[in-house]
């Protein structure tokens, strides 16, 4: 069986990011999990001077940690990831 998931530390615009891939497993052959939210939805909060942004596509976990405020976290979402 191949990785399930994958982390991602990186920059954008001189701010560091984290970014979690997680592709849920299948489990003893049942379909795959249901959507946690809409794929048009989005789970974003702040906490401790760091940003957090969770959403999902085509079935794939995202999760997005930056330390900087939550709207800059966002628009690199936005801008990149959807």
């Amino acid at each position: 069986q191949g990785k399930r998931s994958y982390w991602i530390a990186s920059t954008f615009a001189e701010d560091p990011y984290l970014l979690l891939i997680q592709r849920p497993e299948r489990l003893s052959g049942a379909d795959a999990p249901s959507a946690l939210f809409s794929e048009d939805s989005f789970l974003s909060w702040e906490k401790d001077g760091n940003s957090f942004v969770c959403w999902e596509r085509d079935g794939v976990f995202y999760f997005l940690v930056s330390g900087v405020d939550l709207t800059r976290t966002f628009d690199l979402v936005r801008q990149y990831f959807t």
